[in-house]
């Protein structure tokens, strides 16, 4: 991932957890805070507090949250469409 795609990917992932789609993406995929926290090195706590929208996270944090919420949402898809990669 190039500079460019990195800012896309962090703004797009601070806009998700303000909208709640990041929270919606992540029930969907039947994952726990506690999952995502595990996923990209941080505390349940956090996650509710970006999810809420009381803090964003890092840039190092938004991109880890990123790759995990695309990844999330390319499983929904497939299980939405049938296909697979």
């Amino acid at each position: 991932m190039d500079a460019a795609e990195e800012t896309l990917a962090i703004g797009r992932v601070r806009s998700w957890l303000r909208t709640g789609r990041a929270r919606a993406v992540r029930e969907r995929a039947g994952m726990s805070q506690a999952d995502v926290g595990l996923a990209v090195g941080s505390d349940p706590a956090q996650i509710s507090r970006w999810e809420t929208g009381v803090y964003s996270p890092t840039r190092r944090s938004a991109l880890k949250l990123a790759r995990l919420y695309d990844g999330m949402e390319e499983i929904i898809r497939d299980e939405t469409t049938g296909e697979r990669s």
